[in-house]
């Protein structure tokens, strides 16, 4: 029930009325309830809940709309969870900052943030461990600014038919991608994001996925940079078709230091601009079984690349951008997504 501040107020000629208005209501944890569980059903839709710095062994659900805080200028909250998801919500609107939620044990089945058609802002929000650091599915709606998303046994980030907004973000050291976006994922942008030191691809975008890219950062994974593929078989996602169409835009970043080639471009369409392609081990860019050309690609000199140049790519197998020279095997026409590529596939001498 919501707090309520009653004052009395004198009329003239009339007596005392009392006037009731309704307040956003904070309830304290650990002092004002036992768990976070408990604490939440306290809560009413539009309350609050501030967390006193420490660290608690938690696992609780979400199924209202609430704003989460720490109850402190200085010290951490971490939420951590053994064989079970941390923390879930569910058809509801959330707020969290400045806290960190870890799957500590039970990884491999469990996640540290999970939303199922939700809408959630993360501010200074730290997910780390589990299959997925930050899971979201089912139309969800993410906001997320200076928030970390590591050491995952899978994605750092796995966005399922949900859209996003990830601000001065950093997603690293987890075991396959920095960033996964799939199941027709829309509308999902990344401003000055970091993508590092990942186990696969730093981003990947396939199975209807939209992505832009606006000054980032996509660097030292052990794949490629960011990879445009058909579907992913691996999650098995209900009603989607292998090469369903995929789309990125890429600008003003720097996908620099892979792997592989910079951009892994199998199935789907690019826009790229402005954007540093150098130092990566096989090359600056790959196309196979794109149904859309390259809207634009800047060289050194900053002139767009005319038409011909696509054309060129797709007869050759090869294309030189920035320095440097991918080459287009035709085994990887048989793939739409493959964790690895065919024994043939590499480059050429710079």
């Amino acid at each position: 029930m919501n707090a309520l501040n009653i004052e009395d107020v004198k009329l003239a000629g009339k007596p005392a009325t009392k006037v009731v208005r309704n307040l956003q209501r904070t309830v304290r944890y650990p002092t004002q309830a036992a768990t976070l569980q408990d604490a939440i059903n306290m809560c009413s839709p539009g309350d609050a809940v501030a967390i006193a710095p420490g660290v608690y062994t938690e696992t609780f659900e979400i199924d209202r709309d609430l704003t989460f805080f720490r109850d402190s200028d200085v010290g951490a909250v971490v939420l951590v969870s053994r064989h079970v998801t941390t923390v879930q919500v569910n058809r509801c609107k959330v707020s969290m900052s400045d806290m960190t939620i870890v799957v500590e044990e039970g990884a491999l089945a469990h996640h540290p943030l999970q939303c199922d058609h939700a809408e959630v802002e993360l501010e200074s929000v730290e997910c780390y461990g589990g299959l997925y650091s930050f899971f979201a599915f089912d139309k969800s709606k993410i906001s997320a600014n200076r928030c970390l998303f590591h050491n995952s046994y899978s994605h750092g980030v796995l966005l399922l038919q949900s859209e996003g907004r990830f601000e001065n973000c950093f997603f690293f050291k987890n075991l396959e991608c920095g960033v996964n976006i799939s199941g027709g994922a829309s509308d999902v942008t990344f401003f000055r994001c970091r993508s590092s030191d990942n186990g696969a691809y730093g981003m990947h975008i396939h199975t209807g996925g939209t992505v832009h890219l606006d000054a980032c950062d996509v660097m030292r994974n052990k794949y490629s940079g960011v990879a445009i593929t058909g579907q992913d078989e691996r999650l098995k996602i209900p009603g989607a078709k292998h090469g369903k169409f995929s789309s990125g835009f890429i600008e003003n970043s720097r996908v620099t230091s892979n792997g592989w080639q910079a951009v892994l471009l199998l199935d789907g369409s690019l826009d790229l601009r402005t954007t540093d392609l150098r130092r990566n081990r096989r090359g600056a860019l790959t196309l196979s079984c794109s149904k859309k050309a390259i809207n634009q690609v800047l060289d050194d000199n900053n002139q767009k690349l005319d038409p011909e140049y696509y054309s060129a790519f797709q007869e050759t197998g090869e294309v030189t951008l920035k320095g440097n020279t991918g080459v287009l095997d035709d085994g990887v026409n048989q793939f739409c997504f493959a964790s690895e590529l065919p024994e043939g596939w590499g480059s050429y001498e710079k």
